[in-house]
């Protein structure tokens, strides 16, 4: 009986962990796209829904860099990489995948990074 447990809540974590990974390559896919065109950002808010956006050296801007400044992990190193390249950013999250989008300073999407949360 134990071992039924076990097997039902393995089955279910991997049914919940994969709904997440589908997601994310889902997002990806789509900001590919949207990226190949250097689409603006009235078109990437039609694909993937409204986005709070930051301008280089608002309070915002400044917070966020310094905070992925005092990460270690690459992935937050990455992050600063783009929004040293880009005029503005922007985020949106689930409770398991944050997306960011990076854009000129014609608000055309110039990169973008998708993860776990």
């Amino acid at each position: 009986m134990r071992s039924v447990a076990a097997l039902f809540c393995c089955g279910l974590l991997f049914v919940t962990a994969s709904c997440g990974f589908n997601d994310i390559r889902d997002r990806q896919a789509i900001l590919e796209k949207l990226l190949a065109t250097n689409a603006p950002l009235s078109a990437v808010e039609c694909a993937i829904g409204p986005i709070s956006i930051y301008r280089r050296g608002s309070p915002e801007w400044n917070a966020f860099r310094a905070a992925c400044l005092r990460e270690p992990h690459d992935w937050y190193q990455r992050l600063v990489q783009k929004l040293d390249k880009a005029s503005a950013f922007g985020g949106k999250g689930t409770p398991w995948m944050q997306s960011w989008i990076f854009l000129d300073d014609e608000d055309r999407l110039i990169d973008f990074a998708v993860g776990t949360q």
